[in-house]
């Protein structure tokens, strides 16, 4: 059983990974692709894994994931604001969030392989400003894997279904 002390995003490079919330008894295993945003202090544990599995583990100070997702670049992106909104909500009520892979599942591996290149590779002063950029990217490319595979689902309600449905269509012809 393990408790995090920050936020996590465990994304599922290899294999697969099953993870157990002994607070609510569910149970949820991701497979290669998909992702889980983990709230700090929730109680899980994982199965053993084998060989072929491997979990990407990134781990950040509460402030920073703040900072990160309330990039002022931003601001006037409807779509984006709701979809984060959205997932604080669906968040609140379970402590995670489970991203599936999706369409963008490429988009996610680069950048996820990128971080690990940036983080453990040879460092210089842009580093730091690289790893940043690279988990925004990576943060809303899973925003927009979760809404992907959650607009069926009761995680939204029907208003929030409508609203988006209009927002995307506002965002992709403003005129």
């Amino acid at each position: 059983i393990h408790r995090n002390l920050y936020p996590e995003i465990n994304y599922v490079y290899s294999g697969s990974c099953t993870y157990r919330f002994p607070g609510t008894g569910e149970t949820v295993t991701l497979e290669k692709g998909d992702a889980i945003l983990l709230d700090p202090d929730v109680i899980f544990s994982t199965d053993i894994k084998g060989k072929e599995d491997i979990v990407i583990n990134i781990a950040m100070k509460e402030r920073y994931f703040q900072n990160v997702l309330s990039n002022n670049r931003h601001k006037d992106n409807v779509l984006l604001n709701f979809i984060s909104q959205s997932m604080n909500r669906a968040r609140q009520e379970k402590h995670y969030l489970v991203c599936r892979k999706g369409r963008n599942n490429q988009l996610i591996d680069m950048a996820v392989q990128t971080l690990v290149y940036q983080y453990f590779g040879p460092r210089n002063q842009e580093s730091g400003i690289l790893i940043e950029e690279y988990v925004r990217i990576l943060l809303y490319q899973l925003i927009s894997a979760f809404y992907d595979s959650n607009a069926d689902n009761t995680i939204f309600s029907k208003e929030d279904k409508l609203i988006a449905s209009v927002l995307d269509q506002l965002q992709e012809d403003p005129g």
